[in-house]
């Protein structure tokens, strides 16, 4: 997103940057901008795990905010995939708000010893990050390996436990499988 908004001449699109895991300054960023114009789309984008300190958001209060003022959320969840929730989909699943966050991301290969990674949300969104998206464009096609083992669809994008049991069959939860 940052690299769309270097690339973008338009003036009318504006990035902020809100404090870490501050709902309240958000809310201020928000209102001030939405008092300029209330039909301008806005997507207010955050991660769940902090990937600096390992901190965990509040981004329950992150979605609640966003929404209010009408913006789409984006929650990265790379740093949680396959460690936290009870299938590893991560904190959104650990605090049940999945369905507060309209686009989620993650990775196939930290918390799950996988491969990519994928974005969940409505499928016209998925679609134009597919085609647009300069990261995605020309790293498209895994492996033949990785995509005999992983085969997802949108329904199963932010849940994970059918690729950790495929790695790993006998393991339960987000234990790791017993060393070799």
């Amino acid at each position: 997103m940052l690299r769309g908004k270097r690339e973008q001449a338009d003036p009318s699109n504006r990035l902020f940057t809100f404090r870490h895991d501050s709902p309240e300054h958000l809310e201020e960023l928000l209102r001030e901008e939405y008092l300029k114009d209330p039909y301008l789309p806005r997507i207010v984008a955050f991660e769940s795990v902090h990937s600096m300190g390992g901190n965990i958001q509040r981004i329950s209060e992150l979605a609640d905010v966003a929404h209010q003022y009408g913006a789409l959320t984006f929650c990265d969840e790379v740093h949680a995939v396959g460690l936290y929730g009870h299938t590893g989909a991560g904190i959104a699943e650990v605090e049940r708000v999945r369905k507060k966050i309209d686009i989620i991301s993650g990775t196939l290969g930290k918390g799950v010893g996988g491969f990519g990674g994928y974005i969940a949300g409505p499928s016209l969104l998925v679609d134009q990050v597919r085609q647009h998206a300069p990261g995605i464009v020309y790293t498209f096609s895994g492996s033949s390996y990785h995509n005999q083992r992983f085969h997802l669809h949108d329904s199963d994008a932010s849940n994970c436990s059918c690729i950790k049991h495929s790695l790993y069959p006998n393991t339960e939860g987000t234990r790791r499988p017993p060393a070799s």
